[in-house]
């Protein structure tokens, strides 16, 4: 079981379990999904240039 210090523990251990299994993206975040988070981290980056 994790602990306190395993700040990763579930993003590794699911990370392992894609390149394991040889599967070409996890299902719990796809890569449409990572694409989604980044585009919405741009456009808070622009917002807070901008101010």
């Amino acid at each position: 079981m994790p602990t306190i210090a395993d700040d990763m523990y579930y993003e590794v251990k699911e990370f392992l379990d894609v390149i394991e299994s040889g599967a070409k993206e996890s299902a719990v975040n796809t890569h449409q999904r990572s694409l989604e988070v980044l585009e919405l981290v741009d456009r808070a980056g622009k917002i807070i240039q901008s101010k």
